[in-house]
């Protein structure tokens, strides 16, 4: 009986990881550099200076994300023949779509977006199911890939529509 609630306990738990309002990113190579993405209230945060974002509406055909520090922006129904779209002046571009192994999960379906922001070229990793799985930066100044800590980044859509 303890061995199965431990392990409905752990599957609840598991499941409702995507419903936290905060979705962590770390830096592979440093893990000391760190990205936070929250959705109550809507902020971003490099390691400890956080600030405030925009997250578009629930019923905006966007899951987006917009601060200084990222421009984040896909569509619900992500689609490989609509392979670019622009939202609030930031252009994004499908590179790939394809099968990834991150941190030793196999994730299907997971699209390359490569989008230009002022100097800096920016690779997001994104599934709908699992949501934002990580984004690598490229500026003059260097190179940070930030990948998610969690099961479940931001921006993933559910079955129903419903986004974490």
């Amino acid at each position: 009986m303890f061995k199965t609630l431990t392990l409905l306990l752990a599957i609840l738990l598991w499941a409702c990881e995507g419903l936290a309002a905060a979705f962590e990113y770390v830096d592979p190579a440093d893990k000391g550099s760190t990205l936070t993405i929250e959705t109550s209230p809507p902020t971003v945060a490099i390691g400890d200076i956080a600030e405030p974002a925009t997250l578009c509406p629930r019923t905006d055909r966007f899951v987006c994300l917009l601060s200084r520090t990222i421009n984040f922006a896909v569509p619900k129904k992500i689609d490989p023949a609509t392979p670019r779209w622009e939202q609030a002046g930031h252009i994004y571009e499908i590179a790939s779509n394809e099968d990834l192994l991150i941190l030793g999960a196999r994730i299907r379906h997971v699209f390359r977006i490569k989008s230009l922001d002022g100097d800096r070229r920016i690779t997001y990793l994104y599934s709908k199911e699992r949501g934002l799985l990580g984004l690598q930066v490229a500026s003059p100044v260097g190179q940070r890939l930030f990948l998610t800590t969690k099961r479940i980044g931001y921006g993933a859509v559910s079955a129903s529509g419903h986004r974490f």
